[in-house]
């Protein structure tokens, strides 16, 4: 049981960013684990189509709220806690994880490539951005350019710089096609 506490503890530690807070009330929260669970919800739904046509919400619902339920089981058994805001953070997260399988499965369905295209493309950049971002752990001198979680200033530069990128490569094999 110690190796699972000290993995539980390893990767709380380095997630730790991920639980800055960017919205609360008294029903939920919103924190960078909700996008996260949205974008998860996106490549779940995605997943579920590809295979099977049949009861894709009830599917996509019970990934959401098995993945949860693991999370509070390890968090509750190897460290012994349980946080009083651990159900509306559990609430929260199957709601926007839903949201991402509703928001994706909509491109799908009025199945525009070239939509479905830039929304692939603008989904991965900004995983990658995000994900290289915070765990990078950003801090410049000038103090202005720090916030909690994560670095705002240097997502907005790695996101942007890989929306160049790839639509310029988009771009280019335009051009390359029509020669």
């Amino acid at each position: 049981m110690n190796i699972i506490k000290e993995i539980v503890l390893v990767i709380r530690d380095n997630t730790e960013w991920l639980y800055t807070i960017i919205y609360q009330n008294k029903i939920f929260f919103i924190d960078f684990w909700s996008i996260i669970h949205f974008l998860s919800g996106m490549l779940f739904i995605a997943l579920i189509c590809w295979i099977s046509n049949k009861k894709i919400w009830l599917k996509l619902f019970l990934i959401l709220l098995s993945y949860e339920f693991i999370e509070i089981s390890l968090y509750f058994f190897s460290l012994e806690i349980f946080l009083p805001e651990i159900l509306k953070d559990q609430i929260t997260d199957i709601f926007i994880g839903l949201l991402g399988g509703i928001f994706y499965y909509y491109f799908i369905k009025s199945y525009n490539e070239h939509l479905l295209n830039y929304l692939v493309i603008i989904a991965s950049v900004f995983f990658v951005a995000f994900i290289w971002v915070g765990f990078y752990g950003y801090k410049y001198n000038v103090e202005i350019f720090n916030t909690s979680g994560i670095n705002i200033w240097a997502f907005r530069l790695w996101f942007c710089a890989g929306l160049l990128i790839l639509f310029g490569y988009k771009y280019f094999l335009i051009v390359i096609d029509q020669k």
